[in-house]
């Protein structure tokens, strides 16, 4: 005996498999971005004694939600808002390469219009990949990946289930560095750019889309039986 599925069943789990899909990839889709569209300032340095490459007290004034399920292209303003951080230890000064770990935090109050939307430590993670840039002249860009945790409540307005992300195009520049003899520095940030997207989960939306083409196969297969 063959077995064999109808369109009908096939378009039936082709639909529910595409639902899934689409519903667990608008999620992942999501991005949270932090930005300082008319400000900036803060510090970027290295001791040059092999320490961590740090930002201090890094301005940032706007939080956008791109591609959210929620409130998707609202633009929240971030007063007060500081981006710190702390990477691990010192690779390489030629170029400059620093390794994961350390600490990612920003803090400050998020306003929609007048209303607070949240107040406090609105979001802490880690580098996972070494942290590579180069200081040239006067000026210094450096790029970094990592995970990191967004507030609840900053996760919730957007639409987005989960606290948990992880950042990327993440980019901080600087002007004015100026680089001792034993290769340390410190420059002015003119830039930052924090893009952070709920981690992705495509094992579970896979195995959901198998169940579901599974059941309903296993389903044509028992109306055939009972009709034979």
């Amino acid at each position: 005996m063959t077995l064999s599925i109808s369109n009908k069943v096939l378009g039936i789990a082709a639909l529910a498999t595409a639902s899934i899909v689409s519903f667990a990839g608008s999620a992942e889709a999501a991005v949270i971005q932090f930005d300082d569209k008319t400000v900036n300032g803060g510090t970027l340095s290295y001791d040059g004694n092999g320490g961590s490459l740090v930002g201090t007290n890094l301005l940032l004034d706007t939080v956008l939600g791109i591609d959210t399920p929620a409130n998707n292209g609202k633009t929240l303003s971030c007063v007060g808002c500081k981006l710190n951080f702390a990477t691990g230890a010192n690779i390489s000064e030629s170029p400059y390469e620093f390794a994961s770990g350390g600490s990612v935090t920003i803090t400050g109050k998020i306003l929609d219009g007048l209303t607070e939307i949240v107040n406090g430590t609105l979001l802490t993670g880690q580098f996972t990949e070494n942290i590579v840039g180069s200081v040239a002249g006067s000026f210094a860009v450096f790029s970094g990946i990592g995970i990191d945790s967004v507030n609840s409540v900053l996760s919730s307005y957007y639409g987005v289930d989960t606290t948990d992300f992880t950042f990327a195009q993440t980019s901080i520049a600087a002007k004015n560095v100026k680089v001792n003899p034993n290769k340390g520095f410190s420059g002015t940030v003119t830039n930052t750019d924090f893009d952070t997207t709920p981690k992705t989960t495509p094992e579970p939306t896979a195995t959901l889309g198998l169940l579901a083409v599974g059941a309903l196969a296993a389903n044509s297969t028992a109306k055939r039986k009972k009709q034979a």
